[in-house]
């Protein structure tokens, strides 16, 4: 695979319910207790209904600011501007990661290499000013979902916590 990944961009319409997101202390990965994507199409795809889904429940659309694709590129969800909500009531200075998939899944070599990426390029002009995070997410807080204090019984990010915490350099 080429790097940088590729970065999509889908029309998600997104409205500020929960404010600003402050400036990017933490970075928090997620998985999607679904399905893995089988193409960036799919992937994108399965982001549109979570973003209905999130939207339904008042949260203002997804609640991740960037989706890592199996092929190992970058979805653009939540803009950097706004508070996420992936994390209930831990979501300021916290910048949401998400890669589709449940239990028995993992990551693989280019989703390590796409959150690598991202975590070093996230403030630079490679990623669009819409989701362009004012800090450089290297020496942000990596963390799992259930690393937040209330959400240590939570799954989630499962076998995907390695992916996260190491930064991408380990499986």
């Amino acid at each position: 695979m080429a790097y940088p990944p590729r970065i999509h961009k889908p029309a998600f319409a997104f409205d500020n319910v929960f404010g600003a997101l402050g400036a990017e202390h933490y970075v928090t990965g997620h998985w999607t207790a679904g399905p893995q994507d089988t193409s960036d199409k799919h992937a994108i795809s399965l982001f549109r209904s979570y973003h209905q889904a999130h939207k339904a429940k008042n949260w203002g659309g997804a609640g991740y600011h960037y989706g890592i694709t199996r092929a190992g590129n970058i979805v653009l969800l939540r803009p950097t501007a706004l508070k996420g909500a992936h994390v209930g009531g831990k979501n300021s200075n916290n910048v949401g990661v998400v890669c589709h998939g449940t239990i028995g899944n993992a990551p693989n070599a280019s989703q390590r290499r796409a959150f690598k990426w991202l975590l070093s390029h996230a403030h630079t002009r490679a990623m669009p000013s819409s989701h362009r995070t004012d800090r450089d997410l290297r020496v942000a807080k990596r963390m799992g979902h259930n690393d937040w204090s209330g959400h240590e019984s939570n799954q989630c990010p499962g076998t995907y916590k390695r992916l996260y915490l190491s930064g991408g350099t380990t499986r």
